[in-house]
C-alpha cells in the first residue's frame, strides 16, 4: 500500500530547481545545533493585539520572508538563488513562530531542533582541522566554499535583520550556528523533483535511510498533487523502508548529507594532471625524458 501526503514546498513560489528525483533525506548524521547566547529562538508564536493585526503582522513578514528568498546568494550551477538558502529560510521562519506555525509539528522532528537530538553534520560545518584531516583536496574546497558563503550570508544579511522592515523572523537574532543547522537539514532531507520542479521538505518520507538496494522510491501524482512512498519488493513487518537517494561519490555525499559509504560503487577521485609524475610513470625517470 503506498504512503501518501500532500506535497509541501518550503517555498512553494521562489525555489528554483535543477532536482533530479532522486531523494535526499538522510538521518545517518551526527553534531547538533550551536545556540549562542541571548540568540536561542523564541517559539511562543504570536502574541497581543486582535485578529486582524496578527493576520496584517503575519502577512508583513511572510512578504519579508519571501524578498529575502528572492536575494540568496547564486548556485554555482544555475546562476539562480540557491535553493539551500531558500529552503534553510523557511525553516528558520517556520520554526521562530514555534506553535503558531501550522508546521510546528514536523519542525519539532527535524534532527538538532530539540535538544538532545543530533543534527546533520555535512562537511560545511566541519572546524578547519576537521576539514584539513579528510585529505583530499577537491572536498575540502567545495567544502570550504560552503562555509564561506553560510557565514558570509549570515553576517552581512541576518545579523542586520532584527528591529528593521525586512525582518521575518519577529525580532529574533538568527545566528551564524542556527542558519548551519537549516541549511545542513535543506541539503539533507530536501526532495528534488523535476515536475513539478523544485525541492520539497516531505514529512516522515525525509526520515527514511540511504541503501543502494532501496526497497521503496518517491513518486509525484500531479493529479491529486501528492507525493508517494511506494514499496519496490515486499518488505517484511518491522523492516526499515530505504531509499536510494542517487549514485553519488562519498565526497558529495558527506557534503549534502554528512555521511560515506564503505563500499561505494559510485565512489571516485579526481586530482590536477602533473605532467611531470606521469612522464616519470611512462619513462622511469625524468632525465631519460627528451620534452623537445
Amino acid at each position: 500500500v503506498p504512503l501518501s501526503c500532500t506535497i509541501h514546498y518550503m517555498d512553494q513560489t521562489a525555489i528554483d530547481s535543477t532536482g533530479t528525483g532522486n531523494s535526499s533525506n538522510s538521518s545517518n548524521s551526527h553534531g547538533s545545533i550551536g545556540r549562542e547566547s541571548g540568540s536561542s529562538f523564541n517559539t511562543s508564536g504570536n502574541s497581543g493585539g486582535g485578529s486582524s493585526r496578527v493576520t496584517d503582522d503575519a502577512a508583513y513578514r511572510l512578504a519579508a520572508l519571501r524578498r529575502l528568498q528572492a536575494d540568496v546568494p547564486a548556485a554555482s550551477d544555475s546562476g539562480r538563488g540557491a535553493w539551500q538558502f531558500k529552503v534553510a529560510l523557511e525553516v528558520l521562519y517556520q520554526y521562530c513562530h514555534g506553535a503558531a506555525s501550522p508546521l510546528h509539528p514536523y519542525i519539532q522532528t527535524l534532527p538538532g531542533a530539540s535538544s538532545g537530538i543530533p543534527g546533520p553534520q555535512i562537511a560545511m560545518l566541519y572546524s578547519e582541522t576537521e576539514l584539513q584531516e579528510l585529505q583530499y583536496g577537491p572536498l575540502i574546497q567545495d567544502a570550504a566554499s560552503q562555509a564561506y558563503w553560510w557565514k558570509q550570508y549570515s553576517q552581512d544579511v541576518l545579523t542586520k535583520l532584527p528591529e528593521t522592515a525586512e525582518d521575518p523572523f519577529q525580532g529574533q537574532l538568527i545566528s551564524k550556528e542556527q542558519l548551519g543547522w537549516a541549511l545542513s537539514v535543506a541539503m539533507s532531507r530536501s526532495l528534488g523533483f523535476k515536475r513539478p520542479a523544485g525541492w520539497a521538505l516531505v514529512p516522515l518520507m525525509d526520515m527514511a535511510n540511504h541503501a543502494l538496494a532501496s526497497n521503496a522510491e518517491i513518486r509525484y501524482d500531479s493529479d491529486h498533487q501528492t507525493v508517494r512512498m511506494i514499496a519496490n519488493k515486499q518488505v517484511p513487518a518491522g523492516a526499515p523502508i530505504l531509499l536510494k537517494y542517487g549514485s553519488h561519490d562519498n565526497a558529495n555525499l558527506l557534503l549534502s548529507y554528512g555521511f560515506v559509504l564503505l563500499d561505494n560503487p559510485a565512489d571516485r577521485f579526481s586530482f590536477p594532471l602533473d605532467i611531470d609524475l606521469v612522464l616519470v610513470s611512462s619513462y622511469g625517470s625524468l632525465s631519460t625524458v627528451n620534452t623537445g
